[in-house]
This record gives C-alpha cells, structure tokens and sequence, in this order.
C-alpha cells in the first residue's frame, strides 16, 4: 500500500504544539523541532528546542526529586502494567 502523498509543508489535521515540562511546569519556547509523520512526511506536531540551561534545570529537579514510594511499590506497578499489556 502506497502513503498518501501530502503537498510540501502539509499540516496533520493531528497536529499538536507541545511544551517542555520541567520540575511541573510547562515551558515554551521560540525554537522548536518538526515532528514529521514517517509515512507520509506530513507534519504532526513541534517541541520546544531546550535549552542549556532547561537542561541544567531538569537535571537539578531530577537529583532534587525524592520518590514517595519504595522500590517495591514501583515494581509493583510495573509488574501490573506488563500483565495488563499481555
């Protein structure tokens, strides 16, 4: 079966904006990559491009970040996920 074909620059009637979220907020941004649909190479949607220091923020949030469940209550929702995936 042959892709539909899109004129150059055609839109996804899909098309979603996205923002960064970082530490619970969102953050948008100027620059921003094209998603393009590998199909048919309309596009789908933008994300902001990070920037240094998004990422130096993101990281700080990470390592601040203190899990209120323990490992085993983790696993446990994994484990049930896969099971519901199967």
């Amino acid at each position: 079966m042959n892709a539909p074909q899109f004129p150059a620059g055609a839109v996804s009637p899909h098309f979603r904006a996205e923002a960064l979220r970082i530490d619970g907020q969102k953050i948008v941004r100027e620059r921003v990559i094209e998603v393009r649909n590998p199909y048919d190479g309309s596009l789908v949607g933008t994300v902001p491009k990070a920037t240094l220091e998004d990422v130096r923020r993101a990281f700080e949030a990470a390592h601040a970040y203190r899990s209120t469940l323990t490992r085993y209550e983790r696993a446990a929702i994994l484990n049930r996920a896969a099971a519901l995936l199967r």
